[in-house]
């Protein structure tokens, strides 16, 4: 007799009565209303279904299994649509923000090479969702899914595309808000969204006067004053684009008489070290190589500083 299982129950079957029956008209036999979910197992390999049992060679002591695949719930997923809104104007407040400060904040941060790890962390969900990942980490497709279209159809897709993803509306959300929150003087500005009192651990550090103080001083080539740029505390009363500070004197720096328009090695050095930040910062619009290295130096590398300090620095007409 042979046994074929079917979970752990089981029917037991002579070759003859096996071998008169197709694959299908076994398991229609065994799995009745869930034929169509099963699949027929001998020693491993799946059986076609069309196929006749008797041209597989099943012995007596073989032993057939049936496996049936898992119904998942169908979860109907709708659009949040008054989120798909607040996305909307988040978007486009950080868009036309006057100095356009929050909007860089934004285009750098989803660029950067830990964004998809830390914004996982949020969002665990975001795993199972590559579609989702790419969106979040392309700037410009990331604008198209917040962006409220005129056309009712295209509108249409754009709900049924959040609907497929559903994680990735509210992660959208908590990052616009982030931004809109933390940019300097929003507060103020944007009754509507909701203020988080815990203190974000990736947040940069406040521009403060001592460290435009010091950015300046090595953008005009003298050494920096005493003191750690990274060591300053912020005045939350006096945000950097109040600073009204003059500029200290450029301090004069030997140059050498045999080449002096050769960048030393130390230009050189800071080059290859932020190569990368350096393009990003050009893409931002600042262009000035010295200034940009200056500052990159300074904040090791934070491009989110590095534009707080240019940006500040642009706007005391520096």
């Amino acid at each position: 007799m042979v046994k074929v299982y079917i979970g752990r129950d089981f029917s037991e079957y002579t070759l003859d009565e096996l071998n008169s029956l197709s694959v299908r008209d076994l398991v229609k036999k065994m799995a009745k209303e869930d034929a169509e979910r099963s699949v027929l197992s001998l020693t491993g390999r799946f059986l076609p279904m069309d196929t006749p049992l008797s041209s597989h060679n099943i012995r007596e002591s073989d032993t057939l299994r049936i496996f049936q695949t898992c119904v998942l719930p169908k979860v109907t997923q709708t659009c949040d649509d008054a989120m798909l809104r607040e996305c909307d104007r988040l978007f486009d407040y950080l868009q036309k923000e006057e100095s356009g400060y929050m909007h860089m904040r934004l285009m750098a941060e989803v660029v950067e090479p830990e964004f998809l790890s830390k914004i996982m962390k949020q969002f665990p969900e975001l795993r199972n969702d590559p579609v989702a990942c790419h969106v979040l980490n392309d700037y410009y497709i990331f604008k198209a899914m917040v962006t409220l279209p005129n056309d009712e159809e295209a509108l249409e897709k754009l709900r049924k595309f959040h609907c497929e993803h559903p994680t990735l509306l509210p992660a959208i959300n908590w990052l616009l808000r982030k931004h809109a929150q933390k940019g300097r003087g929003s507060s103020q500005r944007t009754p509507r969204i909701q203020h988080d009192d815990s203190p974000s651990p990736m947040e940069p550090p406040q521009i403060t006067q001592e460290m435009l103080r010091q950015a300046m001083a090595i953008a005009f080539g003298g050494a920096a004053p005493a003191g750690s740029l990274r060591t300053g505390t912020s005045n939350p009363s006096h945000p950097s684009s109040s600073i009204s500070t003059p500029p200290p004197a450029a301090i004069s720096v030997p140059v050498s008489e045999s080449n002096p328009s050769a960048p030393s090695d130390h230009i050189y050095q800071l080059r290859a070290r932020f190569a990368s930040q350096l393009v990003q910062l050009n893409e931002f619009g600042f262009t000035d190589e010295a200034a940009n290295l200056s500052v990159l130096e300074s904040t090791d590398g934070n491009v989110e500083v590095a534009l707080d300090l240019l940006i500040a620095m642009r706007e005391e007409g520096i």
